[in-house]
């Protein structure tokens, strides 16, 4: 073989060994024995839906990297559109584009809540007007905080919260503790004993938690499985 054809050889060798272990890494993506999925989801998200479905998919395909990303709504979807994750499971309200394919998966109701200090909110009727004369618990300037800015704006309320924090999992214990009363998912509360419904006169909608993913990337063997597992969780 002549120099130029040893050359073109190897060329050709090294193709066809990268063809090769791409064609095998396909079929372990396909038979679920390879691959990793990285998703973005919120703790109201996580706990209302995906911590089960993830238990279940670890337990079927245990040679799947998972990654799951802690994020507020906006960070997710910005972390989506940059690629950065395979799929957002997240909470309305965000702003759908054409961009973006969204799943309603699952609705839930959030409730106003207190400690014991406030149990003179309890068992009886409370109107907005009232339940904001109270130091409020809540986030910052979030998705759920516009959420709850506009509820209270249809009654000609301020939704201002004396307390903010970062995460939904901090508003409990600060409601335990008396620091001031808050809104959260109804799934929050079990095994809660010091929290205490406040049964508002008003009515606040239900919320929905979505799987969202890009329209011009489709999802890979492993994402795509996990996509099917959540959307099975919610038609049993």
């Amino acid at each position: 073989m002549t120099a130029e054809g040893e050359k073109l050889y190897q060329h050709i060798r090294i193709a066809y060994e990268h063809i090769r272990l791409a064609e095998r890494e396909i079929m372990l993506e396909k038979d679920m024995q390879s691959g990793s999925i990285f998703v973005g989801t919120s703790e109201t998200a996580l706990y209302g839906l995906l911590l089960p479905v993830l238990k279940n998919f670890r337990a079927q395909y245990g040679e799947i990297k998972l990654r799951v990303g802690n994020y507020t709504t906006t960070q997710a979807l910005a972390a989506l559109n940059d690629g950065f994750v395979d799929f957002a499971i997240i909470v309305t309200p965000f702003d759908r584009t054409e961009k973006l394919d969204v799943t309603e998966l699952k609705s839930f109701r959030e409730i106003a809540v207190c400690g014991n200090a406030f149990s003179a909110l309890c068992d009886r009727k409370v109107s907005l007007k009232e339940l904001v004369s109270y130091p409020i618990v809540g986030f910052g300037h979030t998705k759920t905080y516009d959420y709850y800015a506009e509820q209270f704006s249809k009654y000609g309320l301020a939704f201002s919260p004396d307390i903010e924090v970062a995460t939904m999992d901090q508003i409990v214990p600060m409601i335990e503790n008396n620091l001031g009363v808050g809104f959260v998912p109804e799934f929050f509360l079990e095994g809660k004993k010091n929290v205490r419904k406040i049964d508002l006169i008003e009515q606040i909608p239900n919320r929905t938690i979505c799987l969202v993913k890009r329209t011009d990337r489709p999802l890979s063997f492993a994402a795509s499985r996990l996509e099917q597992e959540l959307i099975s969780s919610v038609l049993q």
